[in-house]
């Protein structure tokens, strides 16, 4: 295998700072306490996370819950290299994976970022947030995924595995309350309805008082969502299962709030007296108050349908994945954040998706092979309403995408002994995706025609994702791997807010091109070490461009480089550490002049990021307490391809506190802790809308706040 000359050399550097962190991090490895064997099924198999030649994270379900992780996007504060985007008030998110990303907010794009609820892919970018419940473990996985996984991604993935029913009865009870109306009640219970079937039924419910106060109206980024799950696990033979999972989510949300900041090309203005283009200027300076004239809300009903079925024949494995969703889903946000009616924004999308996966698993000694089938059909309306006295009168700009987006795959990957300690890893797939697109508008400015506008159009795209690895381990508990991966994601159409030219719809299809390199260690039996190094050449990269209320997303060329280190140790008896860091590089090249003048950097990704969790148990009063620090620290970010001073996020920390206290042999707990114990202020996101509103679009993230928790199991 060779590699060319470029990527190796930027390969060879991040190894360099690899084998750095190592000699940094081994010398504190020298204690042997047993630690708990993290099983992931990230290969389509079951197998110790130590012994997959990818860079992945998994955190187990009772860490969940100790790191306070109950939302999708939450897993970023402890993973390295996973930054998420946060537009329209949190409500449209997409990951950042290394600096691959798709920070557009039209529901009709997909990301390069998959993300899975068991084998639920969610296209949507308003479900990437979904509530977490009855959760066994979240798995990320950094880089392209495709001769493994039903939907290609070129980035990486996201997945959520929930619990499964089982033969034991059990279940649980966890309920949380904190400061402004924090109110969170998790339930799940499952076991035996005969010999060969078990059920589980699990749910969700959860609601604050909103994180914005409203001066003259409801209170925003206010929270009320439920969920409920229900399993049944068919086991009629020893050789067949047959899973069957319906989930239904509901929220009713007073989301899409903004802080208002006064700025002028691109900067923030803090001359006392000036106000935004509309004669406003937020009294006070609060991030976490205003005046909004127009009620943000997040409304969404999701139906999700699956049936897994698995049978085991001898050395083979027939596995086949079918899912069914039915997604009504609206947003609404005062987007001059102000008490004015300038401009308001709504988006609602009604979607259903259905997905179809046949595999078949062979396995002996030397060889383990995954030959696959994928289908995938989006069919999906989506609409926006732009309305407001000053920008519309009493006008309304209505636009309408009706899109269809089907999708087929085959796929393999073949693990092939060649030593007892060299393995090659070698797959490939074939994707074909065509979309049918046609958006209208009311074109109620006459952009580009006077009159009503549509463009119809559609088209196919094809090509092919390819893997090779080898992976090495020359002792147990040692891997050492190193392959090229590449990774393609097809083509889409843009979303304009606004009528805009015909050519500037359609975007191409992006080719990422990988070289990794990695190990992960065992270092006596109470410290793992796991390092990656990265290379990324990306062909066509889909960038995504905010300037002012124009939106695209545009072809690029972009390289990227860096890696990735996590440690994990108990060094004595009750004491876990954790830390992790990430190292990123990245240029996004050949922008066009009427987007940018120079090379820019891609959006959400600092240069530097640390997460880290101390975490010590001790007996006392006939039980155990539990004190546990967890944080992280990322360095400056820009929230846009093209960066203005308003855009940019200085670095921040953030850190949390946890208390617990379990009786011994009993079967609840109590804890207190405290989020952003500093009270850090930082920003989720930005939009610069200081060319339109003479002002900014800020997330504010969420300040400190103390809470307590106290859960069941049995």
């Amino acid at each position: 295998m060779s590699f060319a000359a470029g990527p190796l050399s930027n390969l060879t550097r991040t190894t360099c700072l690899s084998v750095v962190g190592f000699a940094l991090f081994a010398t504190g490895a020298a204690y042997a306490q047993p630690t708990d064997v993290i099983i992931v099924t990230a290969q389509k198999r079951e197998e110790n996370i130590q012994e997959v030649g990818i860079s992945i994270t998994a955190i187990q379900g009772e860490q969940l819950d100790e790191l306070g992780i109950t939302s999708g996007i939450d897993i970023i504060a402890q993973v390295p290299g996973i930054q998420v985007s946060g537009a329209g008030a949190g409500t449209n998110n997409g990951f950042n994976v290394r600096g691959v990303t798709q920070n557009a907010f039209a529901a009709s794009l997909e990301s390069p970022i998959a993300v899975y609820l068991d084998d639920s892919y969610l296209a949507l970018n308003s479900l990437v947030d979904l509530a977490l419940f009855d959760i066994a473990r979240a798995e990320v996985l950094r880089g392209p995924q495709g001769t493994l996984f039903g939907r290609n991604a070129t980035g990486g993935l996201v997945r959520y595995v929930t619990e499964r029913p089982s033969q034991n009865f059990g279940g649980l009870i966890n309920v949380e309350i904190g400061e402004d109306g924090r109110q969170r009640l998790e339930a799940a219970v499952g076991g035996a309805l005969s010999d060969t079937v078990a059920g589980r039924l699990s749910g969700v419910f959860n609601r604050n008082d909103g994180l914005i106060k409203n001066d003259i109206g409801p209170d925003q980024m206010q929270a009320d969502d439920y969920s409920v799950r229900g399993q049944l696990l068919f086991e009629p033979a020893e050789d067949l299962s047959i899973l069957l999972r319906a989930q239904y989510s509901n929220e009713d949300s007073a989301k899409g709030g903004y802080s208002h900041v006064v700025a002028r090309s691109g900067s923030p203005v803090t001359t006392p007296g000036v106000l935004d283009f509309f004669g406003y200027r937020d009294a006070d300076g609060d991030p976490y108050t205003g005046s909004y004239d127009f009620p943000g809300y997040k409304r969404s009903e999701v139906v999700d349908l699956s049936a897994n079925i698995d049978w085991t024949l001898d050395q083979f494995t027939i596995s086949s994945v079918t899912n069914y969703q039915d997604i009504t889903d609206g947003f609404g946000e005062d987007s001059d954040v102000s008490p004015n009616s300038v401009y308001h924004y709504e988006k609602s999308n009604d979607v259903n998706q259905f997905s179809q996966e046949l595999r078949l698993a062979y396995s002996q000694p030397g060889l383990d092979l995954v030959v696959g089938a994928y289908y995938l059909l989006i069919d999906g309306v989506y609409d926006t309403r732009q309305t407001g006295d000053v920008f519309f009168g009493g006008a309304v700009e209505f636009t309408s995408v009706d899109q269809t987006t089907t999708s087929g795959a085959i796929f393999t990957q073949a693990d092939i002994e060649l030593t007892d300690q060299i393995t090659l890893v070698a797959g490939g797939r074939y994707s074909r995706d065509e979309k049918e697109f046609s958006y209208d508008s009311t074109n109620v400015f006459d952009i580009v025609a006077p009159g009503a506008f549509q463009v119809v159009d559609d088209f196919t795209d094809d090509g092919v994702s390819a893997k090779l690895q080898l992976n090495y381990s020359p002792v147990d508990g040692w891997l050492w791997y190193a392959g090229v991966n590449r990774g393609i994601k097809s083509g889409g159409f843009n979303y304009p807010l606004f009528p805009t030219a015909a050519n500037l719809f359609k975007f191409d299809g992006e080719v990422l091109t990988s070289y990794e390199a990695g190990f992960k260690s065992s270092l006596g039996d109470s410290t793992t070490l796991n390092v990656s190094s990265f290379f990324y050449d990306y062909d066509g990269y889909q960038a995504f461009s905010f300037d002012g209320l124009a939106a695209r997303v545009l072809n690029v060329n972009a390289e990227m480089y860096g890696g990735e280190v996590e440690l994990t140790t108990n060094p004595i008896e009750g004491l876990d550490l954790m830390l992790g860091l990430s190292y990123l590089e990245n240029e996004v090249r050949d922008v066009p002049l009427a987007v940018s003048d120079g090379t820019e950097k891609a959006a959400i990704t600092p240069k530097f990021t640390v997460n880290g969790l101390i975490r010590y148990e001790w007996p006392a009063f006939d039980g155990y307490i539990a004190a546990q620090l967890d944080g992280n620290w990322k360095d400056k970010v820009s929230f846009n391809l093209v960066p203005t001073p308003a855009l940019e996020e200085d670095g921040y920390g953030l850190l949390n506190a946890r208390l617990s206290y379990t009786p011994a042999g009993d079967n609840w707990s109590a804890a207190v802790f405290v989020r952003n114990l500093t009270d850090e202020y930082y920003r989720m996101y930005s939009f610069d809308t200081s060319p339109d509103f003479g002002a900014l679009e800020d997330v504010p993230g969420v300040p400190r706040w103390v809470g307590a928790s106290l859960s069941f199991t049995w």
